[in-house]
């Protein structure tokens, strides 16, 4: 079912009121949707060459919320390594914090997701240097932005996260992180180290959520982001992307006209009219396509059995000649997709938008960075999306219209590693295309 959730700890307290001598208080709520994230390698691997990684716990977030949570490359401001220290970078005069807090400001950003003391148990600073630190950087995000924008954005801060090795030390993190917790003040700690461990406050990460004992594979970032977003939710405005002005082409799929194109597996059932079931490549296994009414929507539906070492792709591929103008008109491209739980061996799911010429467009027009949400996860067990029952909207990373080729549509990609065989079922509703101008478009 789409928008289901997962039970998140602390997280489950976040939207309730605090306590103020006895008065009740509302928590501070968000300005608007755009979001930005001020971190370390958990924030810096929300992206890679301007396409949005299976292994980045934002990008998650992002999917589950239908829209709720928005962001581009401009606002992620990831720099893997570094310490709180290095991040507050007070000996320099804030000079690297501020011009990140600056980048938040030009996209007039209401949210900031905030990743800062994962690395300061492996250079040995003091539990109390991390607190302050961190303490200092809200301080300065808040007191910048309100002052600049004349709106306090809504700080959502990581409280850390279980790992192999300094043990000890990151729970003794995540527990001072907690006890900034404060909604009423726009300060919701997140409570990610729990949902990554073994246990509350274990010591030990649970099983299969980690690549490396540092960082999160596609399932563990996919829990994480889960519960980033349970923190925003309802703390961001409300919106509807089924109904959003500009709109080119889309909404529900209709009739079963559209085509099939075989590889070695040979896709049986239905397409919906318009789009094309193409099997770029596979080995063995087979593939079930229909179109089928759920839940309001109409969904096509992918089953897939056995299926390995493939690559499949659905695509519009109606020519939209003189739709847009390249160098001035940004396209937002979304769709709904569901995952069913059991699912194994499924590597990539991802989103383009392409253009006559048959590449896909690139982030702010750039073909060398290409704008998908979500890139290839990896290859090897640990590197597939979870088994868990997946559900939100697929939307690309806001593109600037080149005049490389006339737009066309999106497409969506899955794969599976060549050593692993793939069974899953997937659905997708509801896609839409619009063009707009404004924000969240460098």
């Amino acid at each position: 079912m789409l928008g289901s959730g997962i039970g998140l700890g602390l997280t489950a307290a976040l939207g309730a009121a605090s306590l103020h001598g006895g008065l009740a208080l509302r928590r501070h709520r968000a300005a608007n949707n755009r979001m930005g994230a001020i971190g370390h390698s958990w924030v810096a691997q929300t992206f890679s060459s301007g396409a949005l990684s299976l292994s980045g716990m934002l990008t998650h977030a992002r999917q589950q919320s239908f829209g709720a949570l928005d962001f581009n490359t401009a606002t992620i401001r990831g720099h893997s390594g570094q310490t709180s220290t290095q991040l507050l970078d007070a000996a320099n005069g804030y000079a690297q914090l501020d011009a990140d807090i600056d980048a938040l400001i030009d996209f007039d950003v209401g949210v900031v997701f905030l990743a800062v003391s994962r690395n300061d148990p492996a250079h040995s600073m003091a539990r109390s240097a991390t607190l302050a630190n961190t303490q200092a950087i809200i301080a300065r995000v808040q007191s910048r932005m309100l002052s600049e924008l004349g709106h306090k954005p809504l700080i959502l801060l990581m409280d850390g996260s279980p790992g192999s090795t300094h043990q000890s030390a990151l729970l003794a993190i995540a527990q001072d992180a907690r006890t900034l917790h404060d909604p009423v003040r726009g300060i919701c700690v997140v409570g990610i180290y729990d949902v990554l461990a073994d246990g509350p406050d274990s010591l030990t990460p649970k099983s299969g959520v980690l690549s490396d004992g540092l960082h999160v594979n596609p399932t563990g970032a996919y829990e994480a982001g889960a519960a980033l977003y349970a923190a925003a939710e309802g703390a961001v405005p409300a919106v509807d992307l089924s109904n959003v002005p500009g709109l080119l082409f889309g909404g529900a799929f209709s009739g079963t006209g559209g085509s099939i194109v075989s590889g070695s597996v040979v896709p049986t059932g239905q397409v919906p009219s318009g789009w094309t079931l193409h099997v770029i490549s596979s080995s063995t296994g087979s593939l079930v396509s229909s179109v089928v009414n759920q839940g309001g929507h109409t969904w096509w539906q992918i089953s897939a059995t056995a299926l390995a070492a493939a690559t499949i792709w659905l695509y519009d591929n109606t020519n939209r000649v003189g739709l847009v103008t390249p160098g001035t008109d940004r396209m937002d491209q979304t769709i709904l997709f569901e995952k069913d739980a059991g699912s194994s061996g499924l590597g990539k799911l991802a989103l383009q938008l392409r253009r006559q010429s048959g590449g896909a467009y690139g982030y702010n027009g750039n073909p060398s960075q290409q704008a998908i949400d979500s890139n290839w996860a990896g290859s090897g067990t640990p590197h597939t999306l979870p088994a868990a029952a997946m559900a939100g909207m697929l939307r690309l990373p806001h593109v600037l219209v080149d005049g490389a080729g006339t737009l066309m549509g999106p497409r969506i990609e899955f794969s599976t590693p060549a050593a692993m065989s793939g069974n899953f079922t997937l659905r997708f509703a509801l896609p839409q295309g619009r063009k707009y101008g404004g924000l969240l478009t460098d």
